[in-house]
């Protein structure tokens, strides 16, 4: 490009310059001739008078001629008394010839055209010079905004490059010309679109790969149970809890799609808090059981809050999967009210948080040192419950406490069969739990699972 853009001012440059030059040329030549016509007619016109006036000049001779004579003009005088004299022979094709009469006295003076085709060479030549000086300035010129055009458009082929192998940087570069400056805003906006989509695609695939990974494992713990077992109410119970995790996990998936898409997966209605620890108790317990470990449920029953049952679940779900892996001896949920706030907490007997990690424990890719983890968990169930209008909280570095604060939500139906909450519990708001997943205990007032 750079090329054809010097090779077009060239163009354009050599035939303005062309033109010009032979116009003042013309102009030049023009000027030249008339000058040396006038100085041939001065020089016949004067050297008449002078001849006139002198008291002899019938005895002028070819030496006062040549005494007269300038511009090597050749001079032929006829005087009053029909003599002639000349200086030397004339060309008139060739010379600016002119003639002056005065006194009875003839003068022709004929100046040479070699003397003006000397000037006229000297200002032809001074002309090329400057033609040659002012091609090589305007292709200077011609060269360096050629550059200053072109540069930015390598640049953008390079950065459309790199972006084709992975590279996602900005140009982050203006060039000082609108156009040119016009098109980089719209590729650096491009990009920054093009960056956000494969964030939010990437961030989807870690965010699902984190929070399916342990579901999973635990719901196939649980079919093992079922392969495993030779009781038939047993493994139809298992493997009713077990649609119910790939219910759960099904709506997981459509959440975070829906979050990285910037929208909302399901409504947020009220639900019934027992049935959502119920339904983490039950999913945990096998993977609890499985480390000789017990997860247990106490507190106030009947409580409704307001949110989406599946992203709570998956909230609950992610603080009963951060005490397993971290924690030890018995988990504990415990539910509560707070002003106008539903309380979940989740506790256990482990060692607690790290010295000094406890204020970014919530941020993104901050584990422990003694952690595997990536660091994700916490940061996705924080954001979980922020969507729905809620907050997560540590109440506890160590032990190790968390708390999920959920609005509270309106009563639901004495049937349970309130919006967004099939199977909603009828005791009264704020009754002690006294009844455990699968058995009532009329003794202990908490429910447990081993």
């Amino acid at each position: 490009m750079r090329r054809r853009l010097l090779l077009m001012v060239l163009s354009v440059t050599a035939l303005t310059v062309g033109a010009t030059v032979v116009l003042v040329s013309l102009a030049m030549t023009a000027s030249v001739y008339s000058t040396w016509q006038a100085r041939a007619d001065d020089t016949a016109r004067v050297t008449a008078a002078a001849i006139a006036a002198s008291s002899s000049s019938d005895e002028t001779t070819k030496a006062t001629l040549s005494a007269l004579t300038r511009d090597s003009a050749e001079l032929t005088v006829k005087l009053r008394n029909g003599q002639t004299v000349s200086t030397g022979s004339q060309d008139p094709d060739n010379s600016f010839v002119s003639v002056a009469t005065s006194g009875g006295v003839t003068v022709t003076a004929a100046i040479p055209k070699a003397a003006a085709a000397t000037r006229i060479r000297e200002i032809e030549q001074t002309l090329l010079a400057a033609v040659l000086v002012a091609m090589a300035i305007g292709m200077l010129g011609a060269w360096w905004y050629s550059r200053r055009l072109t540069e930015p458009l390598l640049h953008f082929v390079r950065t459309a490059d790199l972006l084709s192998t992975g590279d996602r940087r900005t140009l982050g570069t203006r060039y000082g010309i609108a156009e040119l400056d016009a098109v980089a805003e719209v590729l650096d906006r491009a990009i920054d679109s093009f960056n956000s989509v494969l964030e939010a695609e990437r961030r989807l695939t870690v965010d699902a790969s984190h929070q399916l990974r342990t579901p999973l494992t635990a719901l196939s713990l649980r079919l093992e149970e079922i392969v495993s077992t030779d009781d038939l109410e047993a493994a139809r119970a298992e493997a009713a809890l077990a649609l119910e995790q790939v219910e759960r996990l099904a709506g997981v998936s459509e959440h975070l799609v829906a979050m990285a898409r910037g929208s909302r997966a399901a409504p947020v209605v009220p639900f019934d808090v027992d049935r959502l620890v119920r339904a983490a108790l039950a999913e945990w317990s096998a993977s609890f059981r499985s480390q000789r470990r017990e997860v247990l449920s106490v507190g106030a029953t009947g409580l409704v809050a307001s949110g989406s049952f599946g992203a709570q679940s998956q909230v609950i779900a992610t603080l009963l999967e951060n005490s397993l892996v971290h924690g030890t001896g018995t988990a504990t949920v415990l539910t509560r009210t707070t002003g106008d706030w539903v309380v979940i907490e989740v506790r256990d007997e482990g060692v607690g948080i790290e010295r000094g990690m406890a204020p970014a424990v919530f941020e993104r890719g901050v584990t422990g040192t003694s952690s595997s983890g990536n660091g994700l968990g916490l940061a996705l169930a924080r954001t979980l419950a922020a969507a729905d209008g809620g907050r997560l909280e540590l109440l506890s570095a160590v032990p190790a406490v968390f708390a999920l604060f959920l609005p509270a939500g309106e009563a639901l139906e004495p049937n349970g069969q309130g919006p967004g909450a099939p199977g909603a519990s009828s005791q009264p708001v704020g009754a002690v739990r006294t009844s455990s997943v699968r058995s009532t205990s009329a003794v202990s007032r908490k429910t447990h699972l081993r």
